[in-house]
């Protein structure tokens, strides 16, 4: 029940059943009927209003945002609200590199947390023999006084000189600073220039043997540096089989050559590019009585292959290149092609063509004398030298690597020396199509026939690499 001042004093309201007569005698009571409460004035009772039940409470708020504050059921309203905030934002820790290029280095928390710790790491470069004298950097003081470098005609000299190593073929160098490229040296000649500071040796061209390496620093406004220490390096010469890199013409970029046979520092290669397409053996079919004098053949000496060849591409070559040829006798030879089983047992060599393996055999007849040459196209028995005889080896596998690098089908169909005894004007090639050697009429203009040249060459002196 509400309290209400009665009589001059704090109390509780009278309570009736009925409010009585109004009167002088209770000016100022205040009575209670049910729930409706009056005060007396001396000659009426005049309602009054009951005081609203008001709540005083408190509330905790542990997270952000926003609370809303209500009373609690079974009262009117509130009178007090006692807010006690308790929210604990979450913490972090960050490490950060050290970089105050752009000025202050600022460090913020991610959205929602505070920083609890800050870890600056300091560079490992941030040395006191790295900072000039006296001048302090985050608490680290200087003692670099720098170094006077000593000139020469005008120029600087380099504090250092180079250093190199070499592992197997590569060649590394200690960077000089302010050095911008580096002179490598062997046997005391100039064998490149190299902007970086390492090299493979072997991609160099360069002849055969054993060479003493150097490196040379070279930078504008210094002065080349003393030599680097040595090492020793060996150009190893190929072996049969190996591709290996010729300039023959001074044109700057080299050609790939097979190496069919070595011989000290001699090896015979065959050329991986073709001279020419759509190439006649010879414009016009030169027949002539093979030494046995009984068979007449097609004469390689003189033809147009041999022309092209020993004169025509010989005179495109550089001086250095003629005088690495070492000339070779060449002998022409005939043969009989068949792919008749009947022959296997008395043929010179035996062979497989296309994907199928079907055999074909080749005979030997006769021979021609045809002299010394620098340059010439090899014949069926060098393809088969090179191949180890054999129908197990005369294949698509072993024809196609030698001639195209390749073991499936090639369509090419480069010239061969060799004569053919089915037809006096007829002369063999290589059948990129089948792997195998074949023979067609020598004045033919097919576009697949094409020009390979052999040499021999010797290999300390020109320049090569693999």
């Amino acid at each position: 029940m509400a309290v209400y001042v009665q009589y001059g004093k704090v109390g509780k309201p009278i309570l009736y059943s009925t409010l009585p007569t109004a009167s002088a005698d209770l000016n100022g009571v205040i009575g209670q009927v049910g729930d409706n409460v009056y005060q007396c004035d001396g000659t009426q009772w005049v309602a009054l209003a009951l005081p609203a039940n008001l709540q005083d409470k408190s509330v905790t708020i542990t997270q952000n945002g926003t609370t809303e504050i209500t009373a609690d059921s079974g009262y009117d309203g509130m009178s007090k609200a006692t807010i006690i905030t308790n929210v604990i934002t979450p913490t972090e820790e960050k490490t950060v590199d050290l970089d105050m290029a752009s000025g202050n280095q600022v460090v913020t928390p991610t959205s929602g947390k505070v920083l609890s710790k800050v870890t600056v790491t300091k560079p490992s470069t941030m040395l006191a023999e790295n900072i000039k004298k006296d001048i302090n950097i985050g608490g680290v003081v200087g003692t670099y006084e720098g170094v006077i470098l000593p000139t020469y005609e005008g120029l600087l000299r380099f504090a250092s000189n180079p250093i190199i190593s070499l592992s197997n073929s590569t060649l590394t160098i200690t960077a000089v600073t302010n050095a911008t490229n580096y002179a490598i040296y062997g046997n005391n000649t100039l064998l490149t220039t190299i902007t970086t500071t390492s090299v493979d040796l072997s991609t160099l061209s360069i002849t055969a043997g054993n060479y003493t390496i150097y490196v040379i620093a070279k930078g504008t406004g210094y002065a080349d540096s003393e030599k680097s220490n040595e090492v020793s390096y060996t150009v190893a010469m190929p072996v049969k089989g190996d591709l290996i890199n010729l300039d023959m013409t001074g044109s700057g970029t080299t050609s790939q050559y097979r190496v069919l046979n070595i011989n000290g520092t001699t090896a015979e290669v065959l050329g991986m590019t073709d001279l020419q397409t759509s190439f006649a053996y010879n414009t016009t079919s030169n027949q002539d009585t093979f030494d046995g004098g009984l068979i007449n053949g097609e004469l390689y000496s003189g033809s147009y292959l041999d022309t092209y060849l020993n004169t025509t591409w010989y005179n495109t070559l550089t001086t250095t290149a003629k005088n690495a040829l070492v000339a070779k006798t060449i002998i022409q030879k005939m043969y009989d092609y068949s792919i008749n089983s009947s022959e296997a047992s008395t043929a010179t060599y035996s062979g497989a063509y296309g994907t199928d393996n079907a055999a074909y055999y080749l005979s030997y007849k006769d021979q021609k004398t045809v002299g010394s040459r620098n340059v010439y196209a090899l014949g069926v028995e060098d393809v088969v030298e090179y191949t180890n005889n054999g129908s197990s080896n005369l294949n698509m596998t072993n024809v196609n690597t030698m001639y195209f690098n390749q073991t499936t089908t090639v369509l090419a169909y480069p010239w061969l020396n060799s004569a053919s005894m089915d037809n006096a004007n007829w002369a063999f090639f290589v059948d990129g199509v089948d792997g195998a050697l074949n023979k067609h009429s020598v004045n033919i203009v097919d576009t697949l026939n094409s020009v390979r040249p052999a040499f021999q060459i010797d290999l300390l002196k020109i320049e090569w690499n693999k």
